[in-house]
């Protein structure tokens, strides 16, 4: 609340005396680096407090306790960044008029991250509550970036550039693909625990909601560079030959893993027959790999490659692709995202990626289960 009505609303109180910002010694992405400090010192000053009395009067100490109360510390500083940077697109302080100078749109979005952030915090475990504290580090980051290169526009808002693909979208859409598909799973699955069927109903059910949210988004705000599945440069060709890579490299870890009885990821299937057949093959052949490809590699690497080189927009694409998998598949997975992140460069359609995505999976199950 301190920050919504604080550090959201920055630009918007600075009103008609706006262009000052750009007399002052001091550049305007510094001034409101400061502010945003400012606001997250005092943000913090409440739960500080509070936690400091909650660890005092407990009867036992609890590390599980203190780790989370220093999650969502840690949370404070990282959205008050988030919400300069969002008041950056989100103020219109030369409007006249009081209910224009903020666009709701924003506004949501960040309850939407907070709430994403919390959810994270309270429902997954300790990986998924690390992970996302990454994501989250990360969104900070491209946020303030993206905010940076609108400062020069903000008083005359029609010079600005049209909006494109950022990366700041693709890291939105995956901590929101992550968080409905963890909410999903409690929904669904009963005291015995989560059934193949049931995750890949969330599985689907969390990416085609962020596929539409994400359409939505873009259709009206008339985003260039959206990503598609198109004909593209020889799809089918580069598609099979990032999976033939990918694979090898796969199947030669778990041989090594194997032979060197170290503990292993293995297909969620004791046996390939029945209907938990057919569901494991739903969500490792077609649901992950329209899902993941069109968040990591559509938004996530798409929106880097604006501003960076192909080989360093595809290294980070595979590296935040591999940390939101298990521990001891994040070595193979990154190379089948470099894998998948070349041929999407080369081709310019998602269906390589793709096509690379399902055809890695289809190799690994068949080796697990067969092994």
């Amino acid at each position: 609340y301190v920050l919504m009505m604080s550090a959201f609303q920055t630009l918007n109180k600075e009103g008609g005396a706006l262009w000052l910002l750009y007399t002052f010694p001091v550049s305007i992405d510094q001034a409101l680096r400061q502010k945003a400090q400012l606001w997250a010192v005092l943000a913090l000053l409440y739960p500080v407090i509070l936690f400091g009395a909650a660890l005092a009067w407990l009867p036992a100490w609890s590390w599980q306790t203190a780790g989370l109360m220093l999650l969502a510390l840690a949370g404070i500083p990282l959205y008050s960044m988030i919400a300069v940077a969002l008041g950056v697109f989100a103020s219109d302080p030369l409007a006249t008029e009081a209910t224009a100078k903020i666009r709701p749109t924003y506004m949501y979005l960040y309850l939407l991250l907070t709430g994403l952030y919390l959810t994270a915090l309270a429902a997954g475990s300790v990986v998924q509550q690390l992970v996302f504290v990454v994501l989250t580090v990360a969104l900070a980051l491209a946020l303030w970036q993206k905010a940076r290169d609108e400062l020069p526009y903000l008083l005359d808002p029609a010079a600005s550039p049209p909006a494109t693909v950022s990366a700041a979208d693709g890291l939105i859409a995956a901590m929101l693909f992550f968080t409905l598909q963890t909410l999903a799973l409690i929904l669904l699955k009963d005291t015995a625990g989560a059934t193949l069927a049931q995750v890949l109903i969330a599985f689907g059910a969390a990416g085609a909601l962020t596929y539409v949210l994400v359409r939505l988004v873009y259709w009206r705000s008339r985003t260039a560079g959206v990503p598609h599945i198109g004909p593209g440069r020889q799809p089918w060709r580069l598609g099979a030959a990032a999976a033939l890579l990918a694979a090898l490299v796969g199947i030669a870890y778990l041989a090594i893993v194997q032979a060197c009885g170290w503990p292993a990821a293995r297909a969620p299937l004791a046996a390939g027959a029945g209907w938990d057949a057919a569901w494991l093959a739903g969500l490792a052949l077609l649901a992950a790999p329209l899902c993941e490809e069109f968040i990591f590699r559509g938004l996530l690497q798409g929106g880097l490659r604006r501003s960076l080189p192909a080989w360093q927009a595809i290294a980070i694409g595979a590296a935040f692709f591999a940390i939101v998998h298990p521990p001891v598949s994040m070595l193979p997975v990154f190379v089948l995202g470099l894998c998948a992140g070349a041929a999407y460069e080369r081709s310019g359609s998602l269906l390589a990626p793709m096509l690379a995505h399902a055809g890695y999976n289809a190799a690994i199950l068949a080796f697990q289960l067969h092994a």
